[in-house]
């Protein structure tokens, strides 16, 4: 029996099961969001505005806060951007990537998928909370892409 074949349905199943959600602000000099996630039991694992946290079983987070995974995901998540400066920051999340997405300081910036997409349709939503004290103020639609200015420009209706 050949162990090569066997090795690599390992891997590929290796691969399919450690199915991530990887969050990430990819701007090297400026990183101006930390990231957290809450489960459907309201646990938070990375950097909330209480410090940082590690309440949800199988999840890996980067040290500094600027990326998550979640190995064996079960249920729903929410995901959120905390902002610890003004400047931007790039997310790609669940098929979505979000770039040079402005925030501020203590803004949190939720993202929430709509189950049932397609490609014309918007199907993430995020929700902004400019005080970062669980009001939104504003919400950002996009379908799978969006950057900087079309955030600002929906921002501004």
């Amino acid at each position: 029996m050949q162990k090569t074949p066997l090795i690599v349905l390992g891997l590929i199943l290796i691969l399919l099961i450690w199915f991530g959600v990887t969050l990430k602000s990819d701007k090297v000099q400026e990183h101006s969001a930390r990231i957290y996630i809450m489960n459907e039991s309201g646990e938070v694992s990375g950097f909330s505005g209480d410090g940082f946290k590690q309440e949800i079983p199988n999840v890996i987070i980067d040290e500094n806060g600027y990326g998550v995974d979640i190995l064996f995901p079960q249920g729903t998540y929410r995901y959120f951007f905390r902002g610890i400066q003004n400047g931007v920051y790039d997310v790609y999340l669940k098929g979505f990537s979000g770039l040079g997405i402005p925030i501020k300081l203590n803004e949190v910036h939720e993202y929430i998928f709509a189950e049932d997409k397609s490609p014309d349709e918007n199907w993430v939503t995020i929700l902004i909370d400019k005080e970062g004290d669980g009001a939104n103020e504003y919400a950002v639609t996009s379908t799978s892409t969006i950057n900087g200015k079309e955030f600002k420009k929906q921002q501004k209706k």
